[in-house]
């Protein structure tokens, strides 16, 4: 049974009983139904009723509870996320918050260990995706909590949009239960722990695969869990800036909510894709030429801004897995005569035909400005590489470019190069995002 579906089931049994209000901290206390009935409390602090908002769920560590996010969601609230701060069978109290699941639990006669709140874990993240159903959701996990985030997140691909994991480590039996799940792992994850904690987690960090994945190790000895975050240490400020970097790729500032055909003049745009679908981001000048950007993730950011002589229009796109796959770059060579330095580029790509092809590739400079652009219009069909070059562009030996291939339905995103003409070039990715006003200017190929 695949995860989505055993979630949904659950959802069959999930209640929403609202406990108190708590409007001096901006939380409501709420319960809502484990697998196995338990019934669990939470604290809720939303931002507002926006349906895109991304949503955090936040996990305690041992012996502890929900209290131990009473500062930190509501500074979370501040930087665009809505916070569910969960109380697993298997805690405590901290800062004065009994937990109410512990209590429940141990009355009922059911297991409060660690590894028994893997069912609350679970429920508390459908509970949150059922609320939200547009919305990314990113699980938190402190010590023992954060072990099992990146465990769940690697036993079920479409759990979490994100992971942020404070002092994770092989704390149960077998020794290697976390590092068997962590090769299943593939959204962005952010690690951090205690400086002497390092080792702890190094080996786990080290086998997940995600392309997207961070840690921070603080100058200072640091603390245990997400603890590293409370205002008293006064060394938070380094763990804060290092999160909300982290973060900062689901909800960059300013933001602007995509819709369709949406004028986005000099603005960073956030984009939510509704289902986990492929989608690709298209942008246009005058919305009639329409040009693929890249293919999104779960959410995607675009971080590059509209130069001032550009009004531009986004909108998503939905499109199948055959026709999502993007060109590499895998060669560039370049040769010098009176008019320039002439490009040979080798691509190679999934090109399917007349509806999935190569249809151009470009020159850069390093701050996104357009050198140069061969069309091509349609490419190989057979997955072998070819070569294609241009006319000689008037460049500074010693400038560095960048050389990207473009596909007709995914757009950016494939292995590039960076160089010169006098020091060669060398492959390197280069997000679909970078200068997000260059894919719909000219010339572009006939339709």
């Amino acid at each position: 049974m695949s995860a989505n579906l055993k979630l949904g089931l659950w959802l069959f049994v999930l209640t929403f009983i609202v406990r108190s209000i708590h409007p001096a901290n901006a939380f409501e206390t709420i319960t809502f139904s484990s697998s196995d009935g338990l019934e669990i409390t939470a604290d809720e602090y939303l931002v507002d009723d926006d349906p895109n908002r991304p949503c955090i769920v936040l996990f305690h560590q041992s012996r502890w509870s929900r209290g131990e996010y009473r500062e930190t969601a509501p500074r979370l609230n501040k930087l665009g996320f809505n916070c569910l701060a969960v109380d697993q069978r298997s805690g405590d109290t901290i800062n004065g918050v009994i937990n109410e699941s512990t209590v429940r639990a141990a009355s009922a006669g059911l297991g409060i260990a660690w590894l028994d709140a893997i069912p609350d874990m679970e429920s508390a993240i459908a509970w949150t995706r059922e609320r939200h159903p547009e919305a990314p959701v990113i699980g938190w996990g402190s010590s023992y909590s954060a072990s099992l985030i990146i465990k769940l997140s690697g036993e079920q691909e479409d759990l979490v949009d994100g992971i942020l994991s404070f002092s994770p480590g092989e704390y149960f039996s077998p020794s290697n239960l976390i590092r068997t799940s962590a090769t299943g792992v593939k959204v962005p994850v952010f690690i951090t722990s205690a400086r002497n904690e390092e080792n702890r987690w190094k080996k786990i960090f080290n086998v997940i695969p995600s392309l997207d994945k961070v840690t921070f190790i603080p100058k200072t000895s640091g603390n245990h869990g997400s603890r590293s975050l409370w205002p008293q240490f006064t060394d938070s400020d380094n763990y804060w800036d290092a999160v909300e970097k982290f973060l900062a790729r689901w909800t960059p500032l300013p933001s602007l909510k995509l819709s369709p055909d949406t004028r986005a003049p000099n603005a960073n745009i956030s984009l939510h894709p509704k289902s986990h679908a492929p989608h690709v981001i298209e942008v246009s000048e005058d919305l009639e030429r329409w040009v693929t950007l890249g293919v999104l993730s779960r959410t995607s950011t675009l971080d590059g801004k509209p130069s001032p002589r550009h009004q531009l229009y986004f909108r998503l796109q939905q499109i199948t897995e055959e026709n999502s796959g993007t060109a590499d770059v895998i060669a560039v060579s370049v040769s010098a005569n009176p008019r320039g330095y002439e490009f040979s580029v080798e691509i190679s790509s999934p090109s399917t035909g007349r509806d999935h092809y190569v249809d151009w590739w470009e020159v850069l400079t390093e701050d996104g400005n357009l050198l140069y652009r061969q069309i091509i219009n349609h490419s190989e069909t057979d997955d072998q590489s070819f070569i294609s070059s241009g006319e000689p562009i008037d460049i500074n030996p010693h400038q560095n470019v960048w050389v990207r291939a473009h596909m007709n339905t995914s757009g950016f995103g494939g292995q590039a190069f960076l160089g010169n003409g006098a020091s060669g070039f060398k492959a390197t990715q280069l997000p679909f995002q970078f200068a997000p006003w260059i894919a719909a200017s000219k010339p572009l190929p006939d339709l």
